[in-house]
């Protein structure tokens, strides 16, 4: 499970760069104990409470009824409520399920239903308050994290299965992006009086580059840009050469190429993940 989490919020961390109109899922966090509201939900999907802060049609979570509002008035206000929940009826128009202490009344109910079992696992609501026990409480609990625990790995493959990977573009972007990150970082080191780059061949990304690729043509003998300071429209068709010179421009350039594939692909899983996580879930 862990591995799959940690793949998730590197995935969900590379969303805060997708533009909003393609990842809707991207919102306010309103349950960040420390600034509510702050920021971004990007965690919504991954290890830091998928579930609790799940909100597939990107509604604000303080104004969904039976949420939790963390601020020091939403906290003391839902204190209050909950030891006066009335488990035979309806409250805020969350229907209670008494077996299970489950808020049956829609998507993102999860942290409610959470929220109940452990007051009542820890005291705060009282046997003469609730029809259930602390050992059922603890027991449902577990029941609810093993489930999740269960429909993430289920969703997760799925999901990864049925959208389908960034195209060629992508791959060509990261061989340029990881040859040109290592030689960018060493592009500006003067060499013999003179900044690398300067004299055509002489730079260390120039060497290195043709030295791991040897005289590999680019197939096709098709010419590719390798500007140098004294001819920056001067071409190349060998592999070494176009790498070594580009190496710093596409570090750049093959990074945005990359991530663009990779943010649009993972935009499309993760809203694979949130309807598969709502499905049949958290309804119950």
């Amino acid at each position: 499970m862990t591995h799959v989490l940690n793949r998730i919020i590197l995935t969900a961390i590379l969303a805060l760069f997708a533009v909003q109109a393609n990842a809707m899922w991207i919102q306010p966090d309103w349950y960040e104990v420390t600034q509510p509201g702050v920021g971004t939900n990007r965690y919504a999907y991954s290890g830091n409470d998928p579930i609790n802060n799940f909100d597939p049609l990107g509604n604000d979570f303080s104004k969904a009824p039976g949420d939790y509002d963390f601020s020091e008035e939403g906290a003391a206000r839902e204190e209050a409520e909950m030891q006066n929940r009335d488990l035979d009826g309806v409250t805020d128009g969350i229907i209670i399920d008494k077996s299970i202490g489950h808020l049956s009344s829609g998507p993102g109910r999860y942290r409610s239903t959470q929220k109940y079992l452990e007051a009542v696992a820890s005291g705060k609501i009282g046997p003469q308050n609730s029809e259930i026990s602390r050992k059922e409480a603890l027991a449902n609990i577990r029941d609810l994290g093993e489930q999740f625990e269960q429909r993430s790995l289920v969703c997760d493959a799925s999901c990864e299965a049925m959208v389908p990977g960034p195209g060629q573009t992508s791959a060509i972007g990261a061989s340029v992006a990881v040859v040109g990150g290592v030689a960018a970082g060493t592009n500006s080191i003067p060499t013999r009086g003179k900044f690398k780059g300067s004299t055509p061949g002489t730079s260390p990304a120039s060497i290195a580059a043709r030295q791991a690729f040897g005289n590999t043509r680019i197939p096709g003998n098709v010419r590719l840009p390798a500007p140098t300071a004294k001819a920056p429209l001067q071409t190349s068709n060998r592999v070494g050469t176009v790498v070594g010179r580009i190496g710093p421009i596409g570090a750049v350039v093959g990074g945005a190429i990359v991530g663009t594939q990779v943010i649009r692909r993972d935009s499309q899983v993760l809203q694979c993940m949130s309807s598969c996580y709502s499905t049949g879930f958290l309804d119950r």
